[in-house]
């Protein structure tokens, strides 16, 4: 199975990867917190949808394309409930506008769950699956210390 085709329901998978991004030290996105300092048992970490499921529906996005373990990252509750429905570039932009974090900072943070900022700032969903795609293999790879056959780790063609 491939990450394109990992859902929340291959829960071991999909809490493997949520653990390996909280040990490089995934950021949340509204507090600015390191997220492997929050209590996982708090019930504040959220899986959160990158490009969120209304957007995607509205785009005509496949459910089986937008749920996938590439559009999720763990976020707290609150900015769970901050960026809502909207498309990135629009909860990007409140961020920078109404809670004062810089574009550049907004960045760092987003490189700090293996996303490619410059792909939620245009809402390019593939850009974005394929950038992430990338990136989370070079990830899993680094921590097993193996090559991995990319087709086969990203469930591709």
């Amino acid at each position: 199975m491939g990450l394109l085709q990992v859902t929340r329901r291959q829960g071991a998978i999909y809490k493997t990867l949520n653990a390996l991004l909280r040990k490089q030290g995934a950021i949340d996105f509204l507090s600015g917190e390191i997220i492997r300092d929050v209590k996982v048992f708090d019930g504040e970490i959220e899986s959160h949808h990158v490009f969120p499921e209304a957007w995607c529906k509205q785009q005509g996005i496949p459910a089986t394309r937008y749920n996938c373990l590439l559009n999720r990252t763990p976020l707290k509750k609150d900015t769970n409930r901050f960026i809502g429905s909207q498309p990135p570039s629009v909860y990007l932009a409140r961020l920078v506008e109404e809670q004062g974090i810089s574009k550049q900072r907004l960045n760092e943070i987003l490189r700090s769950h293996y996303i490619e900022p410059k792909t939620l700032w245009s809402d390019d969903f593939d850009a974005f699956l394929d950038s992430r795609m990338g990136d989370l293999s070079l990830l899993i790879e680094e921590m097993m210390g193996i090559m991995l056959s990319r087709g086969n780790l990203v469930g591709m063609k």
